[in-house]
């Protein structure tokens, strides 16, 4: 079930804390993500595995989410990524896995001025450290689960290098391995075919190298990187910048691009009275959260006007239960349809005067350069109903700013980006936010992402208070959760047991009835899901 809402910003930054024995930085990816990173010896390199879903050109990489789009991609040799186990929170510890296409792209994946970890920084960190236990110094204190040989031997991690226990993804396209080894990709200096996996395994005292025919084996592990030394800061700063301007002046991109760039240019400007070392802490430590919220801010903007478009309901079509609908927004004009069930398409109909309609702030995106909702909700006051209309439009694209862009990116803050898919995702789980948390998992219901629901509803309930008037709708969308992911136990228990339940200004029988019927309307078909019905109105 669905809520109108509107949420605020409140993201925090973790620093990087300094090791006695280890100098410790960060470097940021072009999605603004942060990585720890530790210098042995002349080698500056990533301490934390890459967790980046897009090119440095901007292009997205595809996340293949289950074992036959993975095999897709490497049939279509795309390039791809995905979760160990599929499952998200371990993204969270282990980063990202990766396909040969998309460690190999030309597009390239880790950050401007970065490269895979070279064979003379492996041989290098060998002699600085010492046979044979060098690796102990590289590997996590936590990750990795004991040896069962009868060598006796303890992970220190004194480098800070942090090398996780991340498992892969085998030729067989199964998960391997978590808790026992890692795969990190590295690229091979004499096959332009192959890639190269380095091996830690956690029952034998050494570090391996295994040639990977990546082209030939659907493989997926993860990627470390190290600042490429011959690489002038000059550089990395001309590649940084875009290949064209993309901006149109008087759209709502170009609005929004110049006041964007307008309020963190006076951000960046030195205070008259502002040490330098605190200007300098200021710009590494707080732009990216800063430039979050200058984004997050003109937007919202723009959520709060109230939509100047006009709608147009056309015939009926009985065979499909759609009507048609025309939209004119701003200077574009959309032609679509509306599912409404042949039963209410007469009410519908006759009652249009009391249909209002609303537009959730996570569904805009921009179409040409205009800020335009790809769903709109129309709601009857009348029987409480509501439909949901999704435009078919195929040119759309994801609200992204990224500094570089704007022409504001500075030595020192680096390239800050912000993608309001994933800052309006994380806002709501680090503001407890229950109205976000309920629309996230509406949402993805209602586009069949039942797994996605179902850990968004399993991550977000327990941060919520029983009491908040929210909390029921989360829980019906946990039990339309657990019923289309096949867990019917689970939603059979959800499903009987909060009949006392009130949700908004329907019973708890109400409610669930309700959004059964927005299931039916979007094309779900289950066959459990009609058997829970009958229970319910036999109740």
């Amino acid at each position: 079930m669905k809520l109108s809402i509107y949420k605020f910003l409140i993201v925090g930054i973790l620093i990087a804390l300094f090791n006695p024995t280890v100098i410790q930085a960060q470097v940021k990816d072009i999605e603004g993500k942060l990585y720890k990173t530790c210098k042995i010896g002349i080698h500056e390199l990533m301490a934390e595995n890459l967790s980046t879903s897009t090119f440095n050109n901007g292009d997205k990489i595809l996340e293949a989410k289950t074992d036959e789009e993975w095999i897709a991609a490497y049939k279509s040799k795309t390039p791809a990524w995905c979760y160990y186990d599929n499952k998200s929170y371990n993204g969270e510890k282990y980063g990202k896995l990766y396909n040969v296409f998309a460690f190999k792209d030309s597009r390239k994946i880790l950050p401007v001025g970065w490269k895979t970890i070279s064979d003379l920084a492996w041989n290098d960190l060998r002699e600085i450290l010492g046979e044979p236990e060098f690796w102990l110094k590289l590997r996590s204190t936590s990750s990795w689960e004991k040896s069962t040989t009868a060598m006796d031997f303890t992970n220190t991690n004194e480098t800070g290098f942090n090398l996780l226990a991340t498992g892969y993804r085998s030729k067989d396209v199964t998960f391997k391995s978590i808790g026992l080894f890692t795969y990190l990709w590295k690229s091979s200096n004499y096959l332009e075919d192959v890639a190269l996996g380095i091996g830690y395994n956690m029952k034998s005292w050494q570090m391996y190298t295994q040639e990977i025919p990546g082209k030939e084996y659907p493989m997926g592990m993860c990627i470390r990187g190290e600042r490429d030394l011959n690489i002038s800061q000059e550089a990395i700063e001309k590649t940084a910048k875009p290949e064209k301007k993309v901006v149109v002046n008087k759209s709502d991109y170009g609005i929004m691009n110049d006041k964007i760039q307008i309020d963190y240019k006076k951000w960046l400007k030195k205070g008259e009275f502002e040490k330098s070392d605190e200007y300098q802490n200021r710009l590494i430590n707080k732009s990216s959260i800063v430039f979050d919220k200058i984004c997050y801010s003109i937007l919202k903007e723009n959520f709060d006007k109230s939509p100047q478009f006009e709608y147009y309901i056309q015939d009926y079509n009985a065979d499909t239960e759609k009507f048609g609908i025309e939209f004119h927004f701003k200077d574009l004009h959309f032609k679509d349809s509306l599912a409404i069930p042949i039963k209410d398409a007469p009410s519908f109909r006759k009652e249009i005067k009391n249909i209002y309609t609303y537009i959730n702030e996570q569904n805009w995106r921009f179409v040409d350069n205009s800020l335009v909702p790809t769903e709109i909700t129309f709601y009857n006051e009348k029987n409480s109903r509501s439909y949901l209309c999704d435009f078919s439009i195929k040119n759309f694209k994801d609200i992204i700013f990224t500094s570089t862009q704007l022409k504001t990116i500075s030595a020192t803050s680096s390239n800050n980006n912000f993608d309001f898919n994933s800052f309006y995702y994380n806002a709501a789980f680090i503001n407890k936010d229950a109205s976000a948390i309920n629309s996230l998992a509406w949402d993805n219901l209602l586009h069949k992402n039942f797994q996605q629901a179902l850990e968004i509803l399993e991550k977000g309930i327990p941060l919520i208070e029983k009491d908040d008037d929210t909390y029921p709708y989360l829980l019906t969308n946990l039990a339309h959760a657990y019923l289309f992911n096949n867990q019917l136990k689970k939603a059979r228990k959800v499903y009987y047991d909060n009949f006392n339940l009130k949700v908004n200004d329907h019973t708890w029988k109400v409610a669930i009835l309700k959004d059964f019927d927005v299931f039916k309307t979007r094309g779900f078909k289950n066959d459990d899901m009609e058997e829970i019905k009958r229970k319910i109105l036999s109740r």
